[in-house]
């Protein structure tokens, strides 16, 4: 074997600044928390200076602090910060050395109220009302938007969208829901969508953004206005909320001039129940369709209240129908109010039909069901007649004209 040797001829010449000696300041504490063990301070010290690092221990407040200059073929390349310092002493003691403990994260109870009731309201939808979820696209489709003349307000348009059809985000979801069943209505005698999803508008220079729940139904022949609204009812009941519905005041943008009317709970606007306009409606060749579009963000957070539970009734259900004429201001759940107050036996009373006329002014025709059962047995006919008469007395004490 040969041995090779080398000697330098003339002078080393350095390009570049000089390299100077840096040094870092380090915790110990910071070191046994970033590779994860105890460490003595001897074996970090032999360690550092191993490595070419010179190394000074100092001790503030029983914290050990060191101070490491690095030497210059080390500075100029890899080790510069604190971090570096710590990987360089856990490299030498070795990564298998470190035992593997799982870190500690603080378990936060919260409620799950929102999640559930949104989980209700989806499935109640999907179920009960049969209508069908879709997940549409966060840009209105400029187009289908121009074709049915919606014209946006307070929009919020892409400084750089990704295509020309899409740079705007979504307002309103019944756009695209009427989109969904412009596509399929021909082949179905009846279509029902429903999406769940964000829209965005610009307030005051800022961004709002809101959950909304908006569906869509459609039937080639006749829709029951007030068996959809019944089932808004029920949907907002499973999460333990009652819905007042009011006279329309600002008609949306997609409703027709009647047939609208917007829904409340605990004198909160949530949502406008309609059916669609005459202009919206000749897109299709014939056919009905109703739109509902829900903000159910503000009920979600809402606790359901327990229910009681209450024993069935051995008897026979009995009913009764009572129409009257009364203010238009009286809303229908305040008359269902005062008619199962009358007796503990009426279970339910519910709208069975509303009317109302130019001629009668500020009067409307309501006809109510009374659902009864007897506590004791079968009421009698007397016993009827006798509930009727107190019923009939306690709507004329509000104003009505009981027929």
């Amino acid at each position: 074997m040969y041995k090779v040797t080398y000697t330098l001829d003339g002078c080393l010449l350095v390009s570049g600044p000089k390299p100077e000696v840096h040094s870092v300041l380090v915790a110990h504490s910071m070191i046994e928390k970033r590779i994860g063990m105890n460490i003595p301070v001897a074996k970090v010290t032999a360690i550092l200076s191993t490595l070419g690092m010179q190394v000074s221990v100092q001790q503030e407040n029983e914290e050990h602090l060191y101070k490491v200059e690095i030497p210059t073929f080390r500075s100029s390349k890899d080790v510069r910060r604190k971090e570096d310092v710590i990987e360089e002493i856990a490299r030498i003691i070795g990564y298998d050395s470190i035992t593997p403990i799982l870190p500690q994260c603080a378990q936060i109870p919260h409620l799950h109220t929102a999640l559930y009731n949104a989980r209700k309201i989806k499935a109640y939808v999907a179920h009960t009302m049969k209508l069908s979820e879709v997940e549409n696209y966060t840009l209105f489709d400029n187009s289908f938007i121009k074709k049915i003349g919606y014209e946006l307000e307070n929009e919020l348009v892409l400084r750089n969208p990704l295509t020309e059809e899409r740079t705007t985000l979504v307002t309103s979801l019944i756009p695209h829901l009427l989109q969904n069943v412009l596509l399929a209505y021909e082949h179905h005698e009846q279509l029902g969508f429903f999406e769940w999803a964000r829209i965005f508008h610009k307030k005051n220079q800022a961004i709002e953004e809101q959950k909304v729940l908006a569906g869509i139904v459609y039937n080639k022949k006749i829709l029951d206005f007030y068996d959809i609204k019944h089932q808004l009812e029920t949907m907002c009941a499973t999460i333990g909320r009652t819905v007042v519905w009011k006279e329309n005041k600002k008609k949306p943008w997609w409703a027709a001039s009647y047939k609208v009317i917007d829904a409340y709970v605990d004198n909160h606007y949530i949502g406008t129940m309609a059916q669609l306009s005459e202009q919206l409606t000749s897109h299709f060749t014939k056919g009905q369709v109703i739109c509902f579009e829900f903000y159910l963000e503000s009920l979600l957070s809402v606790k359901s209240q327990v229910a009681k539970a209450r024993p069935l009734s051995t008897h026979q259900l009995q009913s009764l129908d009572v129409s009257f004429m009364i203010h238009q201001s009286v809303t229908t759940e305040k008359v269902a109010s005062l008619i199962r107050n009358v007796d503990d036996s009426i279970t339910n009373a519910l709208l069975i039909d509303s009317y109302h006329k130019p001629e009668w002014k500020e009067r409307k025709s309501m006809t109510f069901r009374c659902m009864i059962y007897g506590t004791d047995g079968v009421l009698s006919k007397e016993d009827l007649e006798e509930m009727l008469h107190h019923i009939k007395t306690t709507l004329e004490g509000y104003g009505a004209e009981v027929r």
